[in-house]
């Protein structure tokens, strides 16, 4: 997300964020541009794949319905699915972390009766738990629930401390966004969310509360598609009172989540962002946005206060501003009688604003309670910190994105405010002489990047219930832990961070690279974003080597460079030992090139690794000879053996490209309005390019990948990422004609309806077959016959990758070796290989397989037979992909057998009982009912 200036070798530059890479340059240049956001760039390319062409708009609430449609690919509606038995197929999908990185965090739960339980929820991750104070970490959310969590708390009270509530729906994302509510210049866009969960376990498991779940699945319309932030009443005992601030409302249950009430909110103009805090005897502070998502202003904004959570009095003081937007409420709980209310006020984030409040008596509001407006104090771009360092971020809270607020536990007037930094004052920010900078970018231009083992972005910041000086922060790189919460001198660093990522596989990448060149080769190159661009070392840990958002890169065959880039094509050849270890670094970019897009397409020639081909706007570039490229660290760009060898109309831009090696230098381009290219001898000096876009192409739609067939470069598949379009199109005489391949991941044949994105897609051949791959905004799937628009693709990783948005995939052909990048999830890998023995007769399996009584309601009998031994995998599967019984998993011997499900142990419903024999997959649905 940041802008060029930081877009450099950010190994020198992210100083402390290596994260336990040492192969970092110790001589590299540090950036010396101011830092900032450029989020109406990176929203308006988001928007252009995503968009339904015809409307304009990415669909509301698309989330949920890809989900939904997701689920009946797997588990079809038919009462077993018989598999063939391809002899071509990937053996398996095993997370290549990273483990020592975290993804977007946007809130903590520290477990009250055993502070050593740590509970996180990440923006594209789902729930990951910690029993060991953050040392080792586990995912708790199942792979087929929703992974955008936005808050989390626990219920406090006596022999109910076991009970926690989790949010959805990042209303104010950077990534994975699903719905445009603002527009143009910002393109504003929102991911939205489906409810909230619950957990008995401690965190153990989820389970959604269906009385959150929104019936409507039209528009931005419900309180619970996006849950801002969740309080439990832990004073009135003899209820179990639950209050959810979300989209437009302050929602209360008494019943612990089975009904809800809304109890404060403009339902014909429902505010955009909300708060809701509780004190230690019930009262309760409310905020509500003047910004909605569409026109009008709320009647409802300002800030309310209530002593029984459905009776409400405004103590909005005079002087407020007239157009807040997102704000946070944090409450002295050593003296609950102060509050401070504190967040973004412009759609930059660049005005950001903090108020106190002192409640006196009556019901607070007028003389019965006193403001103070403190904003003038926070942090400014030109903020002086330590004499002479200037922090170029300030405050900056990226337009509401990015806001902490917390008062420190035992002293009311110790408050911190968070944005793109993290900032600590003595006063509450009551002047400008007792603060300190605490956490996020670095406050001088020629020092660190970051603050040591922090990040920037900040969501959130808790403290120990045994310790308050121990504190947890969630931000952008995850999380971090602090023994010093309070260190307060003149050092620059006052309060020194440990990260605690160390498992909590929750990155966001764009891309992953291969060393196409050396089989049997595990070394990797991934573009993260907000995070840079890191290189697998070895046990899923990965290394820390450019920053900015990490978006293309690739690895030259035989490791002779490896390239890696930020945002706007900002590129640099690295150059690195036999160890990984830092030799040089040497920026690339051609110079004097207009920003193209935020995440740029690039590629090296697959025939010749020291040629690239980039795309800027409309134009094509080449460069000659990479390693040609004089090392200079102090710079950028150069002019160094680039070329412009083809110009579209301005109009175009160049969004995906795809290159041959049988014959060598094809090179095919796409567009993000539906156009494509084919270029034969992309090797020459004045190549030429003739267009080959399909009659059947979607009008106007976003081309987010090219594959060619690693074999014959008349084979291609064309991928659209847009929704509401039929997504994947073949063609075998390289674009003179084309075929409809989307099959199944279509809800329509037209592509309306519910089907997913689809974001890439890969061919990969092994012994004469074929395994064709595609990333979606709902997981991996496969097939390996794209003959027609009947194909079938089936999912891949269910348990693994489950549904989480596969945005890239790398191949190298050699050795079948494949690894995808993914939104949330990190890296999977898998080798393909082919001629593989597997059990057969996969529609014997399926006459042989039963489930009966059906419906049941004690135990329900499993039969089915072998046609020989294998390993055998009996699941029942809930509609949200959760399993929730493992009936069988382990070898089993041919013939017939039968297996019990204790029935009595779930509650009544429908459920999928799934059966995995080898390559043979059955599905049969299950009633229960009791």
């Amino acid at each position: 997300m940041r802008k060029l200036g930081l877009i450099l070798y950010a190994v020198a530059l992210t100083g402390a964020l290596v994260l336990q890479s040492q192969f970092h340059p110790q001589n590299a240049r540090r950036h010396s541009e101011p830092m900032e956001e450029n989020i109406g760039v990176k929203n308006l390319w988001e928007y252009l794949r995503l968009r339904d062409p015809t409307t304009g708009e990415i669909p509301r609430n698309i989330r949920q319905k890809e989900l939904a449609f997701a689920q009946r690919i797997e588990f079809p509606a038919t009462e077993a699915r018989p598999m063939s038995s391809p002899t071509i197929r990937a053996t398996g999908w095993t997370s290549a972390g990273p483990i020592n990185a975290g993804g977007r965090t946007q809130a903590i739960g520290i477990d009250i009766s055993n502070p050593a339980n740590v509970l996180i929820a990440t923006a594209q991750g789902g729930i990951w738990r910690s029993a060991d104070s953050g040392q080792s970490w586990s995912r708790t959310t199942a792979p087929g629930q929703l992974k955008d969590m936005t808050s989390i708390v626990q219920d406090q009270r006596n022999g109910k401390t076991n009970i926690w509530y989790c949010g959805t729906g990042e209303l104010l994302s950077t990534t994975n966004r699903r719905t445009s509510v603002v527009g143009d210049p910002r393109w504003r866009t929102t991911d939205i969310g489906d409810g909230m969960y619950k957990s008995t376990d401690s965190g153990k498991s989820w389970s959604v509360l269906p009385a959150t779940v929104d019936a409507s699945v039209t528009t931005l319309d419900s309180v619970f598609d996006g849950v801002w932030n969740i309080v439990v009443d832990n004073f009135h005992s003899d209820q179990d009172i639950v209050y959810a601030a979300g989209f437009g409302a302050i929602m209360r249950s008494t019943d612990g989540g089975t009904s809800w009430a809304r109890v404060l909110g403009d339902a014909a103009h429902p505010s955009f962002c909300t708060d809701v805090q509780i004190t230690s005897n019930g009262t309760l502070y409310a905020y509500l946005s003047q910004q909605v998502a569409s026109g009008g202003s709320s009647t409802t904004q300002g800030v309310w206060r209530s002593t029984d959570g459905t009776h409400w009095v405004n103590i909005t003081p005079q002087n407020w501003p007239s157009a807040t937007q997102r704000l946070k409420i944090a409450i002295a709980h050593s003296d609950e009688n102060i509050l401070y209310v504190g967040g973004s006020n412009d759609s930059a984030g660049n005005n950001p604003i903090l108020f106190k409040y002192s409640y006196n008596t009556g019901d607070g509001s007028g003389s019965g309670g006193a403001w103070e407006d403190r904003s003038n104090n926070l942090p400014s771009v030109s903020f002086n910190i330590n004499t002479p360092s200037t922090n170029p971020e300030g405050s900056n809270t990226l337009g509401g994105y990015a806001v902490v607020l917390r008062v420190f536990p035992t002293n009311p007037d110790v408050l911190f405010f968070g944005g793109t930094n993290l900032y600590r004052s003595e006063d509450g920010f009551a002047s400008i002489n007792q603060i300190e900078w605490i956490g996020g970018y670095g406050p001088d231009p020629n020092g660190p990047f970051e603050y040591p083992n922090h990040h920037p972005d900040n969501h959130d910041l808790v403290f120990s219930p045994v310790d308050p000086d121990i504190a947890y922060s969630a931000n952008d790189g995850g999380i971090f832990r602090t023994h010093g919460i309070r260190a307060f001198d003149d050092n620059t660093y006052p309060v020194t961070w440990q990260d605690l990522d160390h498992g909590d596989v929750a990155s966001i990448l764009y891309v992953v690279g291969l060393d196409h060149a050396t089989p049997k080769d595990s070394t990797m190159a991934g573009g993260f974003q907000d995070q840079g661009s890191w290189i697998y070392l070895n046990a899923k840990n990965w290394g820390t080597y450019d920053g900015g958002d990490g978006c293309y890169c690739a690895i030259a065959d035989k490791k002779q460079a490896f390239y890696m880039s930020s945002q706007f094509a900002y590129i640099n050849r690295w150059i690195l030992d036999a160890n990984l270890g830092y030799v040089n670094v040497t920026g690339i970019r051609p110079a004097g090139i207009p920003d193209p897009q935020f995440v740029t397409p690039w590629m090296l020639d697959p025939a010749n690794t020291n040629e690239m081909y980039l795309a800027v706007n409309n134009t094509l570039w080449k460069n000659t000879d990479l390693m040609g490229i004089p090392q200079n660290s102090q710079q950028y760009e150069t002019s160094v053996n680039w070329n412009q060898i083809y110009s579209l109309n301005p109009n175009s831009l160049i969004s995906a490209l795809g290159m041959s090696t049988v014959p060598a230098h094809r090179l095919y381009f796409g567009t993000s309005d539906g156009h494509l290219y084919r270029m034969d001898n992309a090797d020459n000096a004045s190549p030429t390019a003739r267009e080959i876009t399909g009659s059947i192409f979607p009008k106007n739609a976003f081309i987010s990948c090219v594959a060619v067939d690693p074999l014959n470069a008349d084979s291609i598949i064309v991928c659209f990422s847009n929704y509401h379009v039929v997504s994947l199109f073949a063609s075998n005489d390289g674009g003179t004609t084309w075929r409809n391949i989307s099959g199944n991941l279509e809800d329509n044949a037209d592509g309306s309806g519910d089907g997913p994105s689809t974001r890439w897609v890969s061919i990969v051949q092994q012994k004469g077959e074929r395994l064709f791959l595609v990333g979606t905004s709902v997981g991996l799937f496969s097939t390996t016959d794209i003959s027609g628009a009947a194909t079938q693709w089936t999912p891949e990783g269910t348990q693994t990758i489950g549904r989480a948005i596969v945005e890239n995939i790398d191949v190298r052909q050699s050795d079948g070796f494949v690894a995808i990048a993914t939104q949330g999830s990190g890296v999977f890998t898998s080798t393909v290989v082919s001629g593989v023995n597997s059990v057969s007769g996969g529609a014997a399996i399926a006459n042989a397989f039963s489930v009966f009584p059906n419906p049941a309601s004690g135990d329900a009998n499993v039969s089915l037979s072998l046609p020989r031994a294998t390993h055998l995998n009996i699941s029942v599967v809930d509609l949200t992909g959760k399993t929730r019984a493992v009936v069988r998993d382990g070898m089993s011997e041919a013939g017939a057998s039968q297996y019990l499900i204790d029935c009595s142990r779930l509650p009544s419903g429908t459920y999928y009982v799934t059966l995995s024999a080898g390559d043979a997959i059955e599905t049969k649905r299950l009633i229960i009912e009791h």
